[in-house]
């Protein structure tokens, strides 16, 4: 009768251990513990670790220990990093009792790359070799300690010019970092003509060189290398050949334009000798078509030359006389785009310094035929080539600048993941993007309607009511409230174009699909967050713009009833804070105050130990305003010098911190050059210090070739399970209780695939299949999950290489590269010697405090040096007697008002 007995209940284990079509069910025991189901042992120690670590750095470990055995009063918990069977970090601690405490490592300033490994081990004797238990894994290891700013007085430079370059070492904490360093300057040929040898920060924090170029460089890409703090840090800068012209072509036409049917390209172009005096005589301005590759491609380009020489019958200078093998596109030179390009002429009988010129869309795509495009000229540029002839000096310059099109229709993007995952009964907020091809935003035009498709539990695919929004500052918010049956969710964003559709007659235009600016929708796949035991936990914040030195408050709920539940909060590759909250019900709000150290994105990660062995896991991803903590204003005073020979400096940032300022020609940073520490470079900088690249939800928008801009959104859990939520928090578990991981993940591994989200064994993707653009699990997008793309779309040269180069690109900045403390009002102010050029300028600003950190300009200042009033005389140094001399005068007015002026030429003779 009793082996009747027994051999029931074993039967009743395994089929509750393997119940049919679908996944085991782990808490029979909590449910019903009659069928004779037994308890696997509790779970003893949970150890959280940052997945990466640096040199020098105290990176912290948060230790739990969840129960103790063996009758024993304590356990040693020890923590060590290992490489080769060397030891370069270790802790240990004791806990008296079950609970949890930070443990704090530093890694050696001098620690070296390699394979570390992480070990843990719990014993009941410190000085006992045996242990209780341990556990080890692989941590991640990089050299970079501190970030290097490097700033240069311009940025472009010409032989015999001196180069200023200043060196600001800083924190992952934006503090300074102060130390020695070895500098390198390095030619385009890799060999280091300039050394700095074991050179110190100063008392602002900062180094500051510079050089001279001598008469022939090696022209082309200079690097400055810089090594410091065991690592290599390399910044680029060019070296140009150009020697002064006796007169300089300017053309200047946008560099991006944006395809409409009215749209039409203007342009000037200046010519003027070198005392200022415009240039009088003839010239032609040509539009040459470059094609997109596409084109060129199709048309074969390359062989335009050799064919046109073959119908003239008399090849031409250059041409080749064999069938040429391919060439890319923007490999073709400007001076050879006549034999390869289309293009229309204009000739100009006369004109005094300026010319301005203008083509209708009409007249460039009559140009763009002949070069063989047909359709539309998006991503098609036009170089507009200037030839001058002065007839004063009897010289001809050239001069160009180019224009690209890109596309007028606007584009939908999600901020954050396409595919994403979700808690039951979450309130989940999703944002579209709405921005033009340019990068900038969408504002207050149109509609964008979001509509979704849920499916339950039995597997009803339900489709609710559309949401419409007017995205706001390109920014269109929205909010789902789901259901505690949900299982996937597919969202679909659509945009409502409120333009006005063409009215003309050009055939290109006429296509409906065009007219109403066609937006191509996007989707978004959301599943189910994965528990075997169906136990949640959610993590929501009330705090939209977290900053330093401020709390944001949290608020925790939980599907069942626990005890207490732990967190962290990690940023930057570390565990910042780590504690345990006491849950007096199924909800709890606490609230964290902010610092530096969690700049600029952090994530809180909750979670706490279910029975049987499932540690139940959120995580919220917030950015952390930092950046703005010391900023740096600059007023230009010139009421102190009416000559404005010179002007003042009136400079506010942290008392006490060390400023420093650099000038760059408004040209140049028009053209996408910038000098400066800008906001979103800072930002990204800093992120580098993270272990993943899932953080806060962000978008960044162009504001022009220059400024960019970003938008921050709180991230949720970017995990499917428990594994996945640590493993994309940054975190390395080592524990005896189980993480989670999906029911199909061990069947996939066996295929040597990976796992659908659906969890059903059949559902697996290939390792090619990932991120590879399509959407192999239909139901979740788990193959393209945590994926980033790059948009198909043609390449172009930057703004500076589409434009030709004059004089003024290289003058001389290094008259507001200045640098000063701060007094302890927080203010101070000096006079700056202003060139006499008629220049618009552009200056940045950075400041370091002992207190604040780094402080940086969040919009640079724009100075024009034009005085009210120019003259400039041009004569011989030497004569002969009985010589006839001759005085050019040139006077020019910046005036607001036109004047008469009367000028007297006096000349004095003195014997020496």
């Amino acid at each position: 009768m009793w082996h009747l007995i027994c051999s029931t209940i074993l039967i009743a284990m395994v089929s509750a251990q393997q119940p049919g079509g679908g996944p085991p069910r782990e808490d029979n025991c909590l449910i019903d513990a009659s069928v004779g189901c037994s308890y696997a042992r509790a779970p003893q120690y949970l150890v959280i670790t940052p997945k990466k670590i640096r040199p020098n750095q105290v990176f912290q470990i948060f230790a739990t220990i969840l129960k103790m055995e063996y009758n024993q009063e304590f356990v040693h918990v020890i923590v060590s990093i290992i490489k080769d069977n060397i030891e370069y970090a270790n802790t240990a601690l004791r806990f008296d009792r079950p609970s949890s405490r930070i443990m704090q490592l530093q890694m050696p300033s001098n620690a070296q790359e390699g394979k570390y490994r992480l070990r843990v081990e719990g014993r009941l004797n410190e000085q006992d070799t045996g242990n209780i238990w341990q556990n080890e894994t692989d941590i991640d290891f990089t050299t970079k300690q501190a970030s290097l700013f490097l700033q240069m007085s311009r940025p472009l430079y010409r032989q015999g010019q001196k180069v200023h370059f200043r060196i600001i070492p800083i924190l992952p904490n934006m503090m300074p970092k102060y130390g020695s360093m070895v500098i390198y300057v390095d030619d385009p040929t890799g060999i280091p003509v300039r050394r700095w040898q074991s050179i110190q920060t100063n008392a602002g924090g900062i180094i500051s060189q510079s050089f001279t170029l001598s008469d022939q460089p090696n022209f082309g890409t200079w690097i400055i290398r810089v090594e410091a703090f065991g690592h290599v840090y390399r910044h680029p800068f060019t070296v140009e050949d150009f020697w002064e012209p006796r007169f300089d072509v300017n053309v200047s036409v946008p560099s991006y334009v944006m395809e409409t049917p009215e749209i039409s390209v203007a342009g000037v172009m200046l010519a003027n000798h070198t005392s200022g005096r415009p240039c009088i005589g003839n010239a032609s301005i040509t539009a040459f078509f470059r094609p997109r590759e596409e084109i060129w491609n199709r048309t074969k380009g390359w062989e335009k030359p050799y064919w046109d020489a073959q119908a003239g019958g008399t090849p031409n200078s250059g041409v080749p006389m064999e069938l040429p093998q391919y060439k890319p596109v923007h490999t073709i030179p400007v001076k050879d785009y006549y034999m390869y390009f289309a293009y229309e002429y204009r000739f100009i009988d006369y004109f005094q310094g300026r010319i301005d010129f203008e083509w209708t869309l009409e007249q460039l795509m009559t140009i763009a035929k002949r070069g063989g495009e047909s359709g539309s000229l998006v991503d098609s540029e036009f170089v507009f080539f200037a030839n001058v002839s002065d007839w004063y000096s009897g010289l001809n310059r050239t001069g160009w600048a180019g224009t690209i099109f890109f596309d007028s229709k606007i584009k939908l993007k999600w901020v954050g993941d396409q595919i994403r995952t979700f808690k039951p009964s979450q309130v989940m907020r999703v944002q579209v993007a709405v921005t033009k091809y340019d990068g900038t935003p969408v504002e207050n035009v149109g509609t964008v309607t979001l509509t979704d498709v849920t499916t339950d539990s039995s597997g009803t695919a339900v489709q609710s009511k559309s949401n419409t929004q007017v995205p706001k500052n390109g920014i269109a918010d929205f909010e789902y409230q789901l259901s505690a049956t949900t299982q996937t969710l597919k969202l679909t964003a659509t945009y409502a174009d409120a333009r006005k559709p063409y009215s003309g007659d050009n055939k290109i235009y006429l296509d409906p699909r065009f007219n109403l600016g066609t937006t191509v929708p996007i989707t978004m796949y959301a599943t189910r967050y994965y528990s075997p035991s169906n136990s949640y936990i959610t993590i929501l914040t009330s705090t939209d713009r977290p900053q330093v030195n401020e709390y944001m408050v949290f608020h925790v709920k939980t599907s069942n009833y626990v005890p207490r539940i732990y967190y962290q909060i990690v940023a930057q590759s570390n565990i910042i804070i780590g504690d345990w909250l006491e849950m007096t019900s199924r909800q709890k709000t606490f609230a964290v105050a902010l610092s530096r150290d969690m700049v600029p994105t952090a994530r809180l990660v909750v979670y706490y130990i279910r029975q049987p062995e499932e540690i139940v896991v959120d995580v919220l991803n917030f950015f952390v305003n930092g950046t703005r903590q010391n900023l740096v204003t600059l007023n230009i005073n010139r009421g102190k010098d009416f000559s404005r020979d010179t002007i003042e400096f009136n400079a506010y940032a942290d008392p006490g911190s060390y400023v420093s300022f650099s000038g760059m020609l408004l040209d140049l940073y028009s053209r996408g050059l910038s000098d400066g520490i800008t906001e979103n470079k800072l930002i990204d900088e800093l992120m580098t210090y993270d272990s993943t690249q899932n953080g806060s939800y962000r978008h960044l928008w162009r504001v022009s070739d220059t400024e960019y801009e970003y938008v921050f959104y709180h991230g949720p859990d970017y995990g499917i399970d428990a594994n996945t939520s640590f493993d994309t928090a940054g975190l390395l578990v080592l524990t005896d209780a189980r993480v989670s991981r999906l029911y199909n993940d061990k069947f996939c591994t066996d295929q040597k695939s990976f796992p659908c989200f659906v969890g059903i064994e059949s559902q697996c993707f290939k390792p090619e299949q990932r991120c590879d653009g399509t959407i192999d699990c239909v139901n979740d997008g788990a193959d393209e999950w945590g994926c980033t793309f790059q948009e198909s779309k043609e390449i172009h040269n930057p703004a500076m290489d589409r434009v030709s180069r004059v004089m003024r690109f290289y003058d001389n900045s290094s008259w507001a590269w200045q640098e000063i403390f701060v007094k302890p009002d927080g203010r101070v102010d000096f006079r700056v010697d202003v060139p006499k050029y008629p220049l618009s300028w552009v200056i940045n600003g950075v400041s370091v405090s002992r207190e604040l950190g780094l402080g940086i300009m969040l919009k640079p200042v724009r100075y024009d040096a034009a005085r009210y009033m120019y003259m400039q005389v041009e004569h011989p140094k030497h004569i002969i007697r009985g010589e006839q001399v001759g005085v050019r005068v040139t006077v020019f007015n910046y005036w607001y008002d036109d004047d008469y002026l009367e000028v007297n030429c006096t000349f004095l003779f003195q014997i020496k």
